[in-house]
C-alpha cells in the first residue's frame, strides 16, 4: 500500500504513451484517457491521506503530468482537425519555454527538476484534460477550453516563477504564491 501512490503515477505515464497508439480506437482511447485522469487525482489524494507523501512521489507525479500533458497536446494537433491560428501557438510555445525555464530554475537554486503543484497548475491540468473529451465525446471545437487552459497556464507560470524567485526553501506542493510557508 505505501508504494500505489507512485505505482499509479507511474501507471499514468505507461497509459499516457499508449495513447498515442489507440488514438483511432475511440472507446478504447476514451477509456484509457480517463483512466490517466483518475490515476492523477488518486496519487496525491491517497498520498496525502495516507501519510505516503515522498518526494520521489511528487517528482514520479510531475513527470507523468508532462508526458500526459505533452501527449495530450501531440495527439490534439496532430490527429484532430483542430487549427490553431499562429497566435495560439507562440502563446503555446511561450508558456512551454517558461515552464522549461522554471525547471531548469529549480535545479539551479534548489538541486532538483521539478513542478509545484499549485492551484494554478491544477487548475491548467484540469482544464486540459477536459479538452480532448469535449472533441471526442461531445464533437464540439475546443477552441474557447484551449483559450481559457492558456490564460490558465500564464496565470500559473508565472505564479510559479513568483515562488521560485521570492521564496527560500522548495515545497513541491506549495499551493500558492501567497501560501504561508517561507
Amino acid at each position: 500500500m505505501k508504494y500505489l501512490p507512485n505505482t499509479l503515477s507511474c501507471c499514468r505515464m505507461i497509459i499516457s504513451i499508449f495513447l498515442l497508439i489507440t488514438i483511432d480506437n475511440k472507446p478504447l482511447f476514451i477509456f484509457l484517457y480517463t483512466m490517466c485522469g483518475l490515476t492523477d487525482l488518486a496519487d496525491g489524494y491517497i498520498a496525502r491521506k495516507l501519510g505516503y507523501s515522498t518526494s520521489v512521489g511528487a517528482k514520479l507525479d510531475s513527470i507523468a503530468d508532462i508526458i500526459f500533458s505533452l501527449v495530450t497536446l501531440y495527439l490534439l494537433f496532430t490527429k484532430t482537425t483542430i487549427k490553431l491560428n499562429d497566435n495560439l501557438i507562440v502563446w503555446i510555445l511561450i508558456i512551454g519555454g517558461m515552464r522549461f525555464i522554471n525547471m531548469l530554475t529549480s535545479k539551479i537554486k534548489y538541486k532538483q527538476w521539478n513542478v509545484i503543484h499549485t492551484i494554478g497548475n491544477k487548475a491548467t491540468g484540469l482544464v486540459l484534460f477536459l479538452i480532448m473529451p469535449t472533441y471526442l465525446i461531445f464533437d464540439l471545437t475546443p477552441t474557447p477550453i484551449i483559450v481559457i487552459c492558456l490564460i490558465l497556464a500564464s496565470i500559473s507560470v508565472l505564479e510559479e516563477t513568483g515562488i521560485l524567485l521570492l521564496k527560500k526553501s522548495y515545497d513541491a506542493n506549495r499551493k500558492s504564491l501567497f501560501s504561508k510557508i517561507p
